[in-house]
């Protein structure tokens, strides 16, 4: 699957696994989550939570889908066969369909030799979001699942976009509303919305200062001002207190500012290669202006590449957005 659809799935669930338990295996006790990529197989799996059933473990292994994929069976089967044998405990399957697909394969997988005797069957679980409806999200009362409700049945407006923005700000989820924009425009995409996604952009750029009035954005915010404040006053017993007063506060919001670019890119391309060149680029930029655009460019970027782009050239492109 295309990201940023991929990331922004697996931000959810490192949010709170058990959201996703509680929705999809509601019979399951929560244990932990497991990495991603197979130790004895060089296979990654989009999601992997251990569980307990009755008393004993089990993994539940959850694969989205953006796309139609025939083969997404046989890779599921795969993947089943390799999970059980290198944990050695029983893997329950799951595929989530973001988009309507009307080719999704159905349970079980058959496999057949020539003489049609079936030596293969295999069960997984099926979900496909365009089925459901938005309170079928709502009404279990999980944060994390709250940023898919525009893929739902009756969700692909903007009604849902903002009475999901509003509970996640009021949360300080301000990651998984990041989320939430970038599932809503690939909603509005496939329903053919232009005016919608026209809407989610413009709102999108008018978020940004809406983020400055939470109380999460000013206790960053405050925290950064006193930090640096506290480092302003340590450079004026040098310069004089008047100007060092001053210098804090001003490295104060710088701080504050370089904790909110981080925090985004985290949000929505956790990766190791732009989390250091997050951390790289901010720690040089001086501008707060340019920290903002910075910040908001990375929020609204596509791809991971895209947000990259912008990583790298903010001194050429600082004014794109104005």
């Amino acid at each position: 699957m295309a990201k940023p659809y991929d990331d922004g799935l697996k931000q959810l669930v490192r949010a709170n696994p058990r959201a996703f338990v509680l929705w999809l295996f509601p019979q399951a006790e929560y244990v932990r989550e497991h990495p991603y990529e197979l130790k004895e197989w060089k296979l990654e799996v989009d999601t992997l939570i251990e569980v307990l059933v009755n008393g004993l473990p089990m993994l539940q292994h959850i694969e989205f889908q953006t796309r139609h994929d025939p083969t997404i069976a046989e890779r599921l089967q795969c993947y089943n066969i390799l999970l059980w044998s290198e944990y050695n405990i029983p893997v329950l399957s799951w595929v989530i369909s973001l988009l309507k697909d009307e080719h999704a394969p159905s349970s079980p997988l058959k496999r057949r030799i020539p003489t049609g005797k079936t030596v293969h069957e295999f069960h997984f679980e099926s979900i496909d979001l365009a089925e459901l409806l938005t309170e079928d999200l709502v009404r279990l009362k999980q944060l994390e699942l709250l940023p898919l409700l525009t893929l739902t049945k009756d969700g692909a407006r903007r009604e849902v976009v903002k009475q999901m923005r509003e509970n996640l700000l009021a949360a300080g989820r301000l990651e998984l509303v990041q989320v939430g924009n970038t599932l809503a425009s690939l909603a509005f995409r496939q329903q053919g919305h232009k005016a919608d996604q026209d809407w989610l952009r413009r709102s999108v750029r008018e978020m940004h200062d809406l983020l400055r009035e939470t109380p999460v954005y000013q206790d960053i915010l405050q925290e950064g001002r006193e930090e640096g404040l506290e480092q302003g006053l340590k450079q004026g017993l040098d310069q004089g207190f008047s100007k060092g007063r001053e210098e804090g506060r001003r490295e104060g919001s710088l701080q504050a500012l370089r904790h909110m670019l981080l925090s985004a890119v985290q949000a929505r391309f956790p990766t190791p290669k732009l989390i250091r060149q997050a951390k790289g680029q901010a720690a040089i930029i001086e501008d707060p202006t340019v920290l903002e655009n910075l910040i908001l460019k990375v929020s609204l970027a596509q791809t991971a590449e895209e947000a990259e782009n912008h990583l790298l050239n903010w001194p050429s492109n600082d004014d794109e957005l104005n």
